[in-house]
C-alpha cells in the first residue's frame, strides 16, 4: 500500500508579476521565476524592481526566506531542469 501524500501549504504574496522573458529582463528586474512546471511551458520572470543587494523584489525576497536559521536554510536541495532553447 502506498503512503498517503502530504499536502504542502504554499506561501503566497500579493503581487502581479510582469511575466517577462529572460531576454526582456533589465539588470534591475526581479528574477523570481514563474511557470516551467509542465513540459514545454515557458518560464517567465516577475520583472518588478529588485530589492537592493538581491535578485528579487521585496515581496519575493521575503517569500524565499524561510524563518529557520541560516544553517537550516542552506541544508535544502535544489533541483534544476535544463531545457533546449527553441
Amino acid at each position: 500500500m502506498l503512503g498517503r501524500e502530504e499536502i504542502v501549504k504554499l506561501r503566497c504574496v500579493e503581487i502581479d508579476p510582469r511575466h517577462l522573458s529572460l531576454m526582456d529582463l533589465e539588470p534591475s528586474d526581479c528574477r523570481y521565476p514563474y511557470g516551467g512546471d509542465e513540459e514545454g511551458e515557458a518560464v517567465t520572470f516577475c520583472g518588478h524592481p529588485q530589492r537592493r543587494g538581491t535578485s528579487y523584489c521585496v515581496a519575493h525576497f521575503h517569500l524565499t526566506r524561510d524563518p529557520g536559521i541560516a544553517s537550516e536554510r542552506s541544508a535544502g536541495s535544489v533541483s534544476l531542469r535544463l531545457v533546449e532553447a527553441a
